[in-house]
C-alpha cells in the first residue's frame, strides 16, 4: 500500500489541533479506544469485528460499531459518514484487515480518509503508547489517502474475501489468506507438555510468543480453535 500522499507539516501547527478535533477516528482495539478517549479525543468509533478471522463479507460496518459509547446513536452515525475519518492501525491481523474493510466500506462515501500507524522503531501498535503520545504521533503520522489509493485497497480487499481462508495476515507487504494451521507450530511450542490446559492461563504466553516472533498477537477465538486442533493431534 502506498503510504505518503500528504502529511501534516510543522508549519501547520496552528491548525493541527483543530484538524484533530474535527476528525473522526476509527479503531479496532478496545484499549486504543480507551486511550484516545483518555487523551481527550471525543469522536472515536470502536469496531468490534475482527475481519482477519473466519468468514467476512462486504457488509455494513456500522453494525459492528459499539454504539453504547454514544448518547445519541443517530447523531453518531451521521457524524461518522459526514466528517473526515482517520483509521488507526498496526500490522496485526485484526487492525490491518479492519483498515482494508473500513476503506472498502467508506469507498463511496464523500468523506476524506486518513490513515495513521506508529512510525517509531520498536512500537508495534498505538496501544503501546500513552494517551499523550498517541496524540503527538497523530499530529505527525496522519496520511491522507488519494481516490486512487482508496480504490486500489478496496479492490484488493474484495479479491481477498472472494477466496478467503479462516485467517488473514499481513505478509510481504500484502494482506493474504493463509492456511488454518499457519501458527500451529508456534502455538504447540507454548503448550505445556503435561496436565490439563486452561486457555485463559496459556493465552498470555501464546500472545507474547507471537508478538516477539511476528510483531503481533492473534484473536483469542482463533487461538482457542487452534489449541483445540493441536491438542487433538497429540
Amino acid at each position: 500500500m502506498a503510504k505518503t500522499v500528504r502529511r501534516y507539516k510543522d508549519g501547520e501547527s496552528g491548525c493541527i489541533m483543530k484538524k484533530i478535533d474535527a476528525m473522526n477516528y476509527l479503531v479496532f482495539d478496545r484499549n486504543l479506544f480507551n486511550s484516545l478517549k483518555a487523551g481527550g479525543i471525543q469522536r472515536v468509533y470502536y469496531c468490534s469485528k475482527d475481519f482477519s478471522i473466519f468468514a467476512v463479507t462486504d457488509g455494513d460496518m456500522l453494525q459492528y460499531i459499539n454504539w453504547a459509547d454514544f448518547s445519541d446513536v443517530s447523531l453518531a452515525k451521521n457524524s461518522l459518514v459526514e466528517h473526515p475519518l482517520t483509521i488507526l492501525y498496526s500490522f496485526c491481523p485484526a487492525e490491518i484487515c479492519g483498515l482494508f474493510a473500513a476503506i472498502t466500506f467508506f469507498r463511496d462515501v464523500a468523506i476524506t480518509i486518513y490513515v495513521s500507524r506508529p512510525q517509531l522503531q520498536g512500537i508495534i501498535s498505538y496501544s503501546d503508547f500513552s494517551p499523550g503520545e498517541i496524540a503527538d504521533s497523530l499530529k505527525k503520522d496522519c496520511v491522507m489517502l488519494s481516490a486512487a489509493q482508496i480504490e486500489a485497497i478496496s479492490d484488493e480487499w474484495s479479491l481477498i474475501i472472494q477466496n478467503q481462508s479462516n485467517l488473514r495476515i499481513f505478509y510481504k507487504n500484502k494482506v493474504v489468506n493463509v492456511q488454518d494451521d499457519y501458527f500451529d507450530t508456534d502455538i504447540s511450542c507454548v503448550l505445556p507438555q503435561k496436565g490439563n490446559i486452561v486457555l485463559a492461563d496459556i493465552l498470555p504466553d501464546i500472545q507474547l510468543s507471537l508478538r516477539r516472533k511476528y510483531g503481533f498477537g492473534l484473536n483469542p477465538r482463533y487461538i482457542e480453535w487452534r489449541v483445540s486442533n493441536v491438542l487433538s493431534l497429540l
